[in-house]
């Protein structure tokens, strides 16, 4: 096998992402024709890609602006879908193309750290077969999921170890950073995911770069989740309802956390057995 084929997913992972993106749509879309489709959040999204194509901007699902819910200005690259009659079914086959797409970067990460390609290829069917994936993507549209591609090609070839580890804007780093904005875009907090990227490379021999991605991403964040959602919101959050007595916003989060960190693991720790045991 050839240096460069040996990058490229076998037919069987290619074929295993075939299969499982038709039949995973199929039964989301039958699903969906049935009343089933359980996830609140799917007419949020629906309705916000409807306004934006309309020009319009207040979401009556939520009661906010479109980006006072959260900034998902990827939404700008499915409006041309709505203006061609797209709507709930289109989202959440696109959805499912994402997840089953999402093996392609999960080849090339392990590729990149593994001598065996085969070995490689088995970490995408993997991916697959995870129960969760199928969750994601039963859970019908969500601008998160939808950034996980993109957020997996970026911490591939922010991690490239084959990349030079002076920075330079060359084509790789270039890629890497559009791929790294890309995520962003989808959603405000994938920002936080994009930070710890940065601390990786900050671990490593790509310091420079991993200083230039942790600020962007931190700024970005402090800009955007710490300011223009709040403000768009009116001074709130779609988030405030989760802080519990530490407030309703990121910065009295903050505040409230640093003056009285018990508040702070108390929240943590109603949080975690909430997620753990459903309650």
């Amino acid at each position: 096998m050839s240096e460069k084929r040996a990058w490229i997913p076998s037919e069987w992972l290619i074929s295993a992402i075939s299969i499982w993106i038709l039949v995973v749509a199929r039964l989301v879309v039958l699903r969906h024709n049935s009343y089933n489709t359980f996830d609140f959040d799917l007419g949020i999204h629906d309705q916000s890609l409807w306004l934006l194509s309309h020009g319009k901007w207040f979401n009556t699902v939520c009661g906010l602006h479109v980006f006072g819910h959260h900034a998902m200005f990827m939404y700008y690259f499915l409006v041309p879908f709505v203006w061609l009659g797209a709507g709930p079914h289109t989202w959440n086959v696109l959805q499912v193309c994402a997840l089953g797409l999402s093996s392609i970067p999960i080849f090339m990460i392990a590729r990149n750290r593994l001598t065996n390609a085969f070995v490689a290829n088995i970490f995408g069917f993997v991916w697959l077969l995870l129960p969760s994936t199928t969750y994601l993507a039963f859970e019908t549209f969500h601008p998160e999921t939808m950034a996980i591609p993109f957020l997996l090609m970026a911490y591939h070839y922010c991690t490239d170890r084959s990349a030079s580890s002076n920075f330079q804007f060359d084509r790789h780093n270039i890629v890497a950073i559009l791929w790294l904005i890309a995520a962003m875009l989808w959603k405000e907090d994938l920002a936080l995911a994009t930070m710890g990227i940065g601390v990786l490379m900050l671990c490593s021999r790509k310091r420079v770069f991993g200083l230039i991605v942790f600020s962007f991403s931190t700024a970005y964040f402090l800009i955007v989740a710490m300011w223009l959602v709040p403000h768009l919101a009116g001074n709130e959050t779609a988030y405030g309802m989760l802080y519990g007595e530490l407030g309703t916003t990121p910065s009295s989060v903050v505040l409230n956390s640093l003056a009285q960190p018990s508040l702070f693991f108390n929240r943590l720790s109603e949080t975690t057995q909430w997620a753990i045991w459903g309650k």
